[in-house]
């Protein structure tokens, strides 16, 4: 899978990444022998997840990170968190125009 186009909430908050299981099964990722799992509370609601390592990109900038699939999480929105974006970007908030800029950090 070139491209899964995604509606991802930016969540200074969240530890990891967080997509419903559904999109790596369409994407071919093998969710059987996960690198870690993660457990964690969203809206008084347990969760459990596996995590693997991914390519990912927004627009030119692309990177790999780990990111979390959870089967019952929902569809409707992902999350982007430390370790698998706030890591390799420099984010700036504009929040009076509800915006954001996104630039590679440097290494």
């Amino acid at each position: 899978m070139a491209e899964a186009p995604l509606t991802c909430l930016v969540d200074s908050g969240a530890k990891h990444n967080r997509f419903h299981g559904d999109f790596a099964r369409a994407a071919g990722i093998n969710l059987d022998d996960p690198d870690d799992e993660d457990i964690f509370y969203a809206g008084n609601r347990q969760y459990t997840g596996r995590i693997v390592r991914v390519q990912m990109s927004i627009a030119s900038l692309a990177w790999e990170a780990p990111v979390c699939f959870i089967d019952d999480w929902g569809p409707e929105y992902q999350v982007l968190g430390h370790e698998g974006f706030f890591r390799w970007f420099r984010i700036c908030f504009y929040a009076a125009d509800e915006k954001l800029s996104v630039d590679l950090a440097e290494r």
